[in-house]
């Protein structure tokens, strides 16, 4: 089961997310500790969204990922994965990826990472729920 879990939350994306560590490491911030482990934080929150739009994303598409020669060996597409377990999934993932986000930010900077992951999230939700 745990193999399917692993394969329906894309790790392999996961590289996209490292861009967080961009604006420390050009600004010469990256190896201060605090910052370091407030993008760590980010980096974190951002696997665990991403991860949970793909589910989302997955559990919305599920009847028509069947029909497609591909997709249909996706965990959730060829019921490896179960509707609840998938749905139960999604709410820890974008639970923990909301508390995370929350960790990694201070009053003084905190609102910026906040607002964009949340409009990630927002966003991926509607890109899923806009085709039905």
């Amino acid at each position: 089961m745990l193999e399917y879990i692993l394969q329906e939350i894309r790790l392999k994306q996961y590289t996209k997310n490292v861009l967080v560590y961009a604006a420390p490491l050009f600004s010469g911030t990256l190896l201060v500790p605090d910052m370091f482990c407030r993008s760590t934080l980010a980096f974190v929150s951002f696997c665990l969204m991403s991860s949970a739009v793909y589910i989302l994303n997955d559990i919305m598409d599920r009847e028509k990922d069947r029909q497609h020669p591909i997709k249909c060996h996706r965990p959730i597409a060829s019921g490896k994965i179960s509707l609840p377990l998938a749905r139960g999934i999604f709410c820890a993932l974008l639970l923990l990826g909301g508390g995370t986000v929350m960790a990694s930010s201070t009053r003084a900077n905190g609102t910026a990472s906040e607002l964009f992951c949340h409009e990630y999230c927002i966003l991926g939700a509607f890109e899923t729920y806009r085709t039905y």
